[in-house]
């Protein structure tokens, strides 16, 4: 949550996944910075994000078939902690989370809370063997699903509280050859502890690919690859908000590879950010 703290002056992002067993998700997010009585610097952003599947039948005609959905309705502050570091931030998520599954419904509260912080830019060692010759280290915490029981009919389901911890380094320079390596630490509550790395190599802002383990994954594949394309300068389909703002889209396509009971799954999102 706390990364809201450095988001552009204005952006927004749509993204729809195939999932497992014909279920989807699509998603779309709008930021901007704000002025808030005591800081020019804060931001903030609204979020929508739906997650069905096909009518299933799972009593081979026993029943009629039935219908399942979730839908999530997310606000997020971030802000910059500059009186103590231009590198730190703090942010929560406050999200309204309604579940139906056929007639049943059910709906919570929840609140993430996390902090960020990231470097300077610092000359790597050894020039980075002359490719990558400037770096910025990044990390942050975070709580995430804090809130009451999920109850569909008299009995809770708890929400699954998460403890996150991670840390990246970004090295290359602005117009040239760029890499980013991180790994992320998460704890789910009555669940094993997981550990999840990623990688992403761009040119010149244009072209990226990207990848990813995770660790201690058995229902899926524990690999992801993914390739993005930037493009900068280009022409602003919110000119009326931010008219002397240049911008720039990003589109990205992921995939993770199939396991022994499911296809392969895809993620692809478009991006729009000055």
């Amino acid at each position: 949550p706390a990364v809201a703290g450095f988001m552009r002056e204005g952006q927004w992002s749509a993204t729809f996944s195939s999932r497992i067993a014909d279920v989807y998700n699509a998603s779309f997010i709008y930021g901007r910075r704000i002025r808030t009585p005591w800081s020019r610097m804060a931001r903030f952003s609204l979020g929508v994000l739906y997650l069905g599947m096909d009518e299933f039948d799972s009593t081979d005609g026993a029943a009629a078939v039935a219908t399942a959905n979730d839908l999530i309705v997310a606000g997020t502050f971030g802000q910059p902690l500059t009186a103590i570091s231009k590198g730190l931030s703090v942010g929560a998520n406050a999200k309204y989370f309604q579940s139906n599954l056929d007639y049943f419904s059910a709906h919570a509260f929840i609140l993430d809370a996390g902090l960020f912080y990231r470097t300077p830019k610092f000359k790597m060692p050894l020039n980075g063997f002359g490719l990558f010759p400037h770096g910025i280290i990044s990390t942050g915490v975070s709580m995430t699903n804090l809130g009451g029981d999920l109850e569909y009919i008299s009995i809770g389901t708890p929400l699954p509280r998460a403890v996150r911890g991670g840390l990246s380094l970004n090295a290359g320079s602005h117009n040239g050859l760029q890499t980013q390596i991180s790994m992320d630490y998460v704890k789910f509550r009555d669940e094993d502890s997981g550990i999840r790395m990623g990688f992403e190599i761009s040119w010149n802002k244009i072209f990226a690919l990207n990848g990813g383990y995770q660790k201690n994954s058995s229902l899926l594949d524990q690999a992801t690859f993914g390739l993005s394309i930037n493009l900068d300068n280009f022409p602003n389909p919110i000119g009326a908000v931010m008219p002397k703002t240049a911008t720039a889209m990003r589109f990205d396509l992921a995939t993770q590879d199939e396991k022994e009971f499911f296809s392969r799954t895809y993620r692809g999102s478009a991006s729009h950010y000055s």
